[in-house]
């Protein structure tokens, strides 16, 4: 009988200790996976991102933003992931132009401006957001009313509140004011994630990078910030103006579009995958329900 007993109390022990072992390497599983409230202790639900916008900006003109942002349309459609197209280049809406037609009703016009009464022209950009990926052409020259419309709305807590992420792809020249406009956009959206693009279009000598990329200012950036890099290829300037003359998506021209000759059609494609390459190296695009 005592054996009996005996028996039963180390079977309740171990049951006790085998629970209280599950117990901690759950915890410890949590700990792992969310973050944790250091003052409560409490664990933070992580919801899930339901959505991404994916804006091109660099604030000076001819930088590559238009053409960035083109090539990530066409890298989009390509793959069959849904995204609006939101063109915000009041002069020279030209990534309309090319895209607008295979987009239909997903490709719209939104403005950012300091006037009061037409301030929340821009503010389609988060309402579609909400329901869909969004591609965003920004112009040059819109840093101030761009911050003034992120303040004013708060927009930090509510990309946070409607599981949106926002990305800025910043279009990089190689030249240290571009640098400096670079490391303003990272004080000024600390919450944002960005890219920093190098445009080899634009500056295609690798000594001219390596100056500005061996600076301590970059240096300092690389520790003070976080943000990933990538490389814009070269594309060819007769190919580029053959186009301009009558915009389409570049896959379609590669397909259709004479005037490029078999070389020339050749060089885009080579451009197209040269591109798709960087950024899928940026971890953005993993397509899961939808979302990317």
């Amino acid at each position: 009988m005592v054996e009996e007993i005996g028996n039963e109390v180390l079977r309740e022990t171990d049951l006790l200790e085998s629970q209280e072992s599950e117990s901690h390497q759950d915890e410890h599983k949590r700990s792992n996976e969310v973050p944790v409230d250091i003052e409560t202790n409490n664990y933070i639900p992580e919801a899930p991102l339901k959505t991404t916008v994916h804006m091109w900006g660099g604030e000076r003109g001819g930088a590559g933003k238009s053409t960035g942002c083109r090539v990530m349309a066409d890298y989009l459609l390509e793959r069959d992931i849904p995204f609006y197209l939101v063109d915000t280049d009041r002069s020279r809406p030209d990534v309309k132009a090319y895209y607008g037609e295979r987009l239909g009703e997903r490709c719209v016009e939104a403005y950012f401006s300091e006037a009061e009464h037409r301030s929340n022209n821009a503010d389609t950009i988060f309402q579609l957001a909400i329901t869909q990926n969004v591609l965003v052409n920004l112009p040059a020259q819109v840093g101030v009313p761009f911050k003034e419309w992120v303040e004013r709305n708060c927009l930090d807590e509510m990309a946070s509140e409607m599981q949106v992420r926002f990305v800025l792809w910043f279009a990089f020249t190689g030249e240290m004011d571009s640098l400096q406009l670079f490391e303003e956009s990272l004080n000024h959206y600390p919450w944002m994630e960005q890219v920093l693009v190098r445009n080899l279009g634009i500056q295609p000598d690798p000594n001219a990078w390596n100056k500005v990329l061996s600076s301590d200012r970059f240096k300092n950036m690389q520790q003070n910030y976080s943000f990933k890099q990538i490389e814009l290829p070269k594309f060819y300037a007769i190919d580029r103006d053959l186009l301009e003359a009558e915009p389409m998506p570049l896959s379609e021209a590669i397909a259709t579009d004479q005037r490029l000759g078999v070389l020339g059609r050749k060089r885009t494609q080579k451009f197209l995958d040269n591109c798709a390459r960087q950024f899928e190296g940026t971890g953005y695009f993993e397509v899961l329900e939808g979302r990317f």
